[in-house]
């Protein structure tokens, strides 16, 4: 693969290759990697939604809206690869990651649209000269924290393999909906306490909405990501059953070729002056 510049990729798919399509399998793996990244990149545009509503940071807005499009784009690119790559000679459990992938790459791009969400609550914000409140921006970057660490565990799932990280996705998403019911709950008695404008606290839960996609929960607990994961697993298995039987294939044809490396030529008799030998000599005499 040619390695893309890091200024370049935000606008270049690195991992797919068109002339992979005529090996599906590594075409399937770089597949997956691309997804991964657009997650990432959702991930970013998350992250940084939280400074732009918390510390004001409109510096941020023109990289928010722009990774966007970025994700728009990589959307609309690795769907169109992955039914190219449909339509190759793939196995069963290959070709059953194919769906998956495609449930996993609209999830991915839901957030960006999440992120952009934030930019347009926080320009709410500001036409109505409004702030949120110290326990409103605490709230959010408590909901920030543990959605970083949900998006770590997403990471080593897919990455990895590592069904752990699957029972821990599940743990940290339950955590933070209890935490959304907290806060939702700390909210509304504070505004029944006269404590803040009641804009600002619809704003506010508007954000923590967009800060708890059902993307994320889809992508752990139900279809497309299990249908992901399991997939991913299948296809790992089968991977490593042709990688054992082409193993046992070879090993035989290699101890051969080393033996020969080795050893020598078999050795051969039909040019030897054996009849110039003492054992020779010995034998014809008795005779």
């Amino acid at each position: 693969l040619i390695p893309v510049l890091e200024s370049e990729r935000d606008s270049v798919l690195q991992y797919l290759e068109p002339k992979l399509l005529t090996a599906p399998a590594i075409a399937l793996q770089q597949a997956v990697k691309e997804v991964l990244f657009m997650v990432h990149k959702g991930q970013k545009s998350m992250n940084e939604s939280c400074e732009l509503l918390c510390e004001n940071k409109e510096n941020l807005i023109e990289s928010i809206l722009a990774r966007e499009d970025v994700i728009d784009k990589l959307q609309h690119e690795i769907t169109g690869y992955l039914v190219e790559l449909s339509r190759t000679n793939l196995d069963p459990d290959e070709s059953a990651l194919i769906p998956a992938l495609v449930h996993a790459v609209n999830d991915a791009e839901r957030l960006g649209d999440h992120a952009e969400a934030q930019v347009e609550l926080h320009q709410l914000l500001k036409e109505n000269n409004l702030k949120l409140s110290e326990e409103d921006r605490a709230g959010i970057r408590e909901f920030q924290e543990i959605l970083n660490a949900e998006f770590e565990t997403i990471y080593q799932m897919l990455e990895q393999g590592d069904a752990k990280s699957v029972e821990e996705a599940v743990r940290i998403h339950e955590r933070l909906k209890s935490l959304m019911k907290r806060l939702t709950d700390d909210h509304v008695k504070r505004l029944d306490a006269g404590g803040g404008e009641v804009q600002t606290g619809v704003i506010y839960l508007d954000a923590l909405a967009h800060l708890n996609p059902e993307t994320l929960s889809r992508m752990i607990t139900s279809a497309p990501s299990g249908a992901l994961f399991l997939c991913l697993r299948r296809c790992e298995y089968v991977s490593r059953k042709k990688k054992i039987l082409i193993a046992l294939l070879t090993t035989p044809v290699v101890a051969v070729v080393l033996f020969v490396l080795i050893i020598g030529p078999w050795p051969t008799y039909g040019d030897s002056d054996y009849t110039e030998q003492g054992y020779y000599r010995e034998a014809m005499a008795a005779i």
